[in-house]
This record gives structure tokens, C-alpha cells and sequence, in this order.
């Protein structure tokens, strides 16, 4: 597997958890946001600051340490060439990837599909019991979907390959028509 597609791949398994499917517009210019937690400035967004809260409260930093761990520990044993590039793979997801990069924009999410409400109850949830069993098994649900998704494609992927094939083909032979 090239580079490009590992990284690619793994982006997206790890992001997975943390997607949505629509084009998203921050209530603040994420830019602005940025520049404000980089200077130490309180961020003034009360939904903001609620999903910060409520990331604090299930341990998000670590739990996305973990799954960056998990992923890549995954990919060295199924793809042991890319080993010589483990270190190097972490820094671009420690960059990219980690909590600290993408805690703004997460939270922008967040305040964009609950309420200041939603989040405090989420967070409250999130200090019961079974909250923090949800929390603490979550990297290891989400290795675990990641690991079936890929075994499925793989075990599937001459189906994959015949299907591709004849659609070629049959666009091939459609393009070729006047």
C-alpha cells in the first residue's frame, strides 16, 4: 500500500467516531477561534465551552492518544514495511489528528448539533457510571468496527475488483457509442 492511501485510510478510520455528513459553518471564523486559544483568550461561546467541558469530562485527549496508538499499531502488523515510517506517521497525526489540533474544530461540531443544555447533560452522563464505562471502552469499539470494516473488504476485495472491472467495461463501452 503507498503512503498516500495508508494515510489516507487511517485518517479515516480514525475519524470515524468523530464525523458528520454535512458541510459544517462554525458559529465563530474557526481561524479567529484558533488565534483566540492559541493567545490564552476565553472563549466566549457558552456552547463552545460547554463541548470543551464535556470533552474533558469523557478524557477525550486520551481517549484519541489511544485510538492514534491503536491505528497505528494495527497498520505495523498488517503492513510491516511501514514500519521504517511509524515515528514519522505520529508526528503527522500528532499534528493533524490529535486532540489538541482538532479540540476547536470538534467542538464547533458538537455546538453545532446540541445544545449549551445537550452538552452539560452529555457531560453528566458522562460522570455516571455507566458513562465512563461507555468512555473507557469506546477506543477499543472503535478498533474493533475499524478491524471488521477492513477484514470485510479485504475478504471481499476480488468481488470488489470483478465489480469495478465491469462497470469499466461498461462505461468503456458506453463512451465508445455515437
Amino acid at each position: 500500500m503507498n503512503i498516500v492511501k495508508f494515510i489516507s485510510v487511517l485518517a479515516l478510520v480514525f475519524v470515524s467516531g468523530c464525523s458528520t455528513t454535512k458541510n459544517l459553518k462554525s458559529p465563530l471564523e474557526s481561524e479567529n477561534i484558533k488565534e483566540l486559544e492559541q493567545s490564552n483568550v476565553v472563549i466566549q461561546d457558552e456552547s463552545l465551552n460547554a463541548a470543551l467541558q464535556l470533552f474533558d469530562s469523557i478524557g477525550m485527549s486520551k481517549m484519541m492518544d489511544e485510538l492514534i496508538d491503536q491505528v497505528l499499531e494495527i497498520e505495523m502488523q498488517k503492513n510491516p514495511a511501514m514500519a521504517p515510517y511509524k515515528k514519522t506517521l505520529r508526528v503527522f497525526f500528532e499534528n493533524h489528528l490529535s486532540y489538541k489540533s482538532l479540540r476547536i474544530d470538534l467542538a464547533e461540531i458538537y455546538a453545532d448539533h446540541f445544545t449549551k443544555s445537550e452538552l452539560v447533560q452529555l457531560a453528566e452522563f458522562n460522570s455516571s457510571a455507566l458513562g465512563k464505562k461507555s468512555m473507557k471502552v469506546m477506543p477499543t469499539l472503535y478498533r474493533k468496527g475499524s478491524e471488521l470494516g477492513m477484514s470485510r473488504v479485504q475478504g471481499n476485495i476480488d468481488e470488489l475488483t470483478d465489480m469495478i472491472k465491469e462497470e469499466s467495461e461498461r462505461i468503456q463501452e458506453l463512451q465508445s457509442q455515437p
